[in-house]
């Protein structure tokens, strides 16, 4: 029997861009049941371009459903689809990306592959807007060799490799939607990096499975111009380092009881974090909260950078600054 499938698509002031990645999913090999649009306090037309689509084609009518909230991010609009998806299985996309036909088709013989061995799948990533960026995701990672279908043998493991390309998107996901919801869907605090955390949860639960194939066309347009209104604040340090030091916080505190391996990886990330809070700090004239960053990066797990960077604070701050002032200029403004 085919597996009912639902698709959650928040949106945010994309009113032509969100039909593009309808239709993306009314046109897959192995048909949706469910269609769930949640449209996060758009200021544009999103609503009247949604009905007037829908007035003209019956099918995506009879799939279609459609929800308007106060903007409170993708974490809670993701999270309202998920509670209004009826299907089975519950996939999620964005509203800039789209889908390839055989995408669905070929997870759910992936799932069906590895049955109770895996009850999530990601697939391969492949960019538009980007011009730097030719290869997909499991090429940069080095991993398009795999078989065409595979079972990963540590989904946290692999999800806590941060050192290169992130591994599984959401956009490319499909899980039990029981499962989805029984790990708490989206945490909404997140509204930058809620991805990393909800996957973590996940893999947590479950074994992921995976299609090499690039099954999802993911828009990296240049960042300047697309964070407007509510959405602008990911473009400042600050929130993002708060963000990922609660997001590596309460991945800590999940982790009791895991493989050592998984708490050292951890505390490395809130390691960088505190560290690059000591940049920023720094950079805003504040060398008490600078110092007290850097002791807390040391706390989270030793290194010798992190060592002489905390000596030569207290020896020569302005020296610190100067370097720090000029790793900017190179590379992101708060690296650790």
């Amino acid at each position: 029997m085919r597996p009912t499938v639902s698709v959650v698509i928040p949106t945010y002031n994309r009113a032509k861009l969100v039909i593009n990645a309808i239709e993306s999913v009314l046109v897959q090999t192995s048909a949706v049941d469910d269609i769930v649009v949640v449209d996060d306090g758009s200021t544009d037309d999103t609503h009247v371009m949604l009905e007037r689509v829908c007035e003209v084609s019956p099918r995506m009518a009879n799939v279609l459903r459609y929800f308007r909230q106060p903007n409170r991010g993708q974490s809670v609009a993701r999270n309202k689809g998920l509670e209004q998806a009826i299907g089975e299985w519950v996939a999620f996309l964005d509203s800039d990306d789209i889908w390839l036909p055989e995408k669905l088709e070929y997870q759910v013989l992936a799932l069906h592959e590895f049955n109770s061995l895996a009850a999530a799948c990601f697939t391969d990533v492949q960019f538009m807007g980007a011009s730097d960026v030719k290869s997909t995701v499991f090429e940069l990672r080095g991993e398009a060799g795999r078989g065409m279908t595979g079972l990963v043998l540590n989904s946290v493991e692999l999800l806590l490799d941060r050192s290169r390309t992130p591994p599984v998107w959401v956009p490319t996901l499909i899980t039990k939607a029981a499962l989805a919801r029984a790990v708490g869907g989206f945490d909404p605090r997140l509204r930058f990096g809620e991805d990393d955390d909800f996957l973590f949860r996940l893999a947590r639960v479950t074994g992921f499975c995976f299609v090499n194939k690039p099954m999802v066309v993911v828009d990296r347009s240049p960042a300047q111009g697309r964070h407007t209104g509510p959405n602008a604040i990911w473009d400042t340090a600050d929130f993002r380092l708060a963000q990922n030091q609660y997001r590596y916080e309460k991945q800590l505190h999940l982790s009791e009881g895991m493989p050592r391996y998984v708490r050292r990886s951890i505390r490395k990330d809130l390691r960088g974090v505190h560290s690059a809070w000591a940049n920023w700090f720094l950079q805003n004239g504040n060398l008490e909260r600078s110092m007290q960053a850097v002791s807390v990066a040391l706390k989270c797990r030793f290194s010798i950078a992190i060592f002489v960077k905390y000596l030569l604070m207290h020896v020569s701050p302005s020296l610190v600054r100067r370097l720090v002032c000029l790793k900017s200029r190179r590379s992101k403004p708060y690296d650790a």
